[in-house]
C-alpha cells in the first residue's frame, strides 16, 4: 500500500501530512489494526481528516446532498443535512448499508443500486448543494456533478491523489482530476487540497474540494 508514496505520511503525490494529521496517527494505526483484527469500521466518512472538518463546517440542516459511494459516511452526512441521495453498485454492501440505516432510524436517505451509468432526475434537479465522490466510475461522476452544479454547489472528490504511477493523464483519478479543476477555473471557483489520514487507513490520502462560485460584487451606489 506504500509503494507509490515515500513514506506513510505522505500522499502519492509525494505531499506529506500536515502536523496536526501526523499527531493522529497514533489513533490511525490504532483503528487500523481494530479494523483487521475485528472488523471495525469508523463512524465517519473515510476521507482525510481535514477534509472531514471542512465538509462538517459546510453542512447544515436545509442542504441536499448527493452521494456516489455508500457507507459509514452516508449516515455521518444524513445526521447533519436535510437529504442524502447515496449510490451504491455493490449489491452486498449495498444490502448492508441500507440495514444499517434502517437499525439507525435513519428517515432522510434514499439509497439506490446504481449501475454505475444512467443517473435519475430525482439527482438532477433540484441541483444538490453537495456532490461527494467517492464510489467507483468517477470520471462519470464527475462529468455530471459539472453538469448539474449551480452556483451554489461544492463537490469533494476523494482520492485525488491516485493513479500517479505509473504517468498516465488518461488514468482514471488523472483525468477526473483534470476534469474538476478545468471546471473550477472555467467558473472562477476556488479549490482545496487536503492530505492526511482517513480513519483506519495507516498511509497518507489527498481530497480535493471545489468550492461554490463566488458572488458577484455588488455595485457601489454613485
Amino acid at each position: 500500500m506504500i509503494q507509490y508514496r515515500r513514506s506513510r505520511l505522505h500522499d502519492e503525490k509525494g505531499n506529506i501530512a500536515p502536523l496536526r494529521e501526523i499527531i493522529r496517527f497514533p489513533l490511525i494505526i490504532f483503528q487500523a489494526i481494530l479494523k483487521k483484527l475485528f472488523k471495525y469500521y469508523p463512524k465517519a466518512p473515510i476521507i482525510p481528516f481535514g477534509a472531514r472538518q471542512a465538509l462538517a463546517q459546510i453542512l447544515n440542516k436545509n442542504m441536499h446532498l448527493v452521494e456516489f459511494g455508500s457507507g459509514q459516511s452516508t449516515l455521518w452526512y444524513a445526521n447533519r443535512c436535510k437529504e442524502v441521495i447515496t449510490h451504491e453498485t455493490d449489491k452486498a454492501w449495498f444490502e448492508k448499508v441500507s440495514k444499517s440505516l434502517t437499525d439507525a432510524g435513519c428517515e432522510n436517505v434514499e439509497i439506490i443500486w446504481w449501475d454505475g451509468k444512467s443517473f435519475t432526475e430525482s439527482i438532477k434537479s433540484p441541483p444538490p448543494d453537495l456532490i461527494v465522490v467517492d464510489g467507483i466510475n468517477r470520471v462519470i461522476c464527475i462529468e455530471y456533478a459539472i453538469e448539474v452544479a449551480a452556483a451554489h454547489t461544492w463537490i469533494y472528490l476523494d482520492n485525488s491523489d491516485k493513479d500517479m504511477d505509473p504517468p498516465d493523464p488518461e488514468r482514471e483519478m488523472r483525468h477526473c482530476e483534470r476534469l474538476i479543476l478545468d471546471f473550477a477555473q472555467s467558473t472562477g471557483r476556488e479549490y482545496k487540497y487536503f492530505t492526511g489520514f482517513a480513519p483506519a487507513q495507516a498511509f497518507g490520502e489527498q481530497g480535493l474540494l471545489i468550492y461554490p462560485s463566488p458572488k458577484p460584487a455588488s455595485k457601489t451606489p454613485t
